[in-house]
This record gives structure tokens, sequence and C-alpha cells, in this order.
């Protein structure tokens, strides 16, 4: 039954099925500490097919300035480097020191299949 009553709308006759959909993309996701050396590697499990997209993200705020981008990246694993540089104040005017490996940074890391047509 479709249609109104008293102002309120009532449901109509149901559609026809949609299409079946196929497997989803895999979606992983992890957490890393940097080393020393400022470097995360993260390994997939099991791998994927072909090299993930991978975005990362950094967790809180470390003090001062942090960079973190993907140094490699492959089917079965990927390693990302951290930077970070204190922030110093001459003048009243915030500076950026040079940026150094950042030990001890937590990294969060989202991979997802590639689709077909990307590389």
């Amino acid at each position: 039954m479709s249609g109104t009553s008293a102002g309120l709308a009532l449901p109509g006759p149901p559609g026809p099925p949609g299409v079946p959909g196929g497997p989803g993309v895999r979606v992983a996701r992890a957490t890393a500490v940097t080393t020393s050396s400022g470097q995360a590697v993260v390994a997939w499990e099991p791998p994927f097919e072909a090299a993930p997209v991978v975005s990362v993200a950094v967790q809180g705020d470390g003090g001062g300035f942090r960079s973190v981008r993907v140094t490699a990246n492959s089917a079965s694993s990927t390693t990302v480097q951290a930077e970070g540089a204190a922030v110093v104040e001459l003048l009243g005017i915030s500076l950026l020191a040079a940026a150094l490996p950042a030990a001890g940074v937590t990294v969060h890391l989202i991979a997802v299949e590639p689709q077909e047509g990307e590389s």
C-alpha cells in the first residue's frame, strides 16, 4: 500500500532486486611507533595483490612540527619516515628548527587495495 494517510507518507511497493555486488575492496589499518631513525615499517598480512594506496596520519601534537611520508610501499609492507622540529621563538616570531628524524612518533596507516586503472 502506498500513498498518504493523515499527512504521513506510506512506503511504496518494493522495487526489483538490485545487481548483486562483487567482493568488497580490501581496506587494512595499522598503527606503528617510529624507531630512533624516525622510521616505522608495517607488514600487511596477508599481502595485498599489488602495492596499496596508503594514507598516513600522526597521533598527537608532539610539541612542535611533525612531518610524515611514505618512503617505500609494496604489496607486503609500507615504510614511513617521520621528522620533527622544535618551534623556536625569536623576537616574537615563531621559527622552525631543522627537521630531524622523530623517534617515538605514533603513526596510523590506512591501506586500500588499488582499483582497476589506478597505479
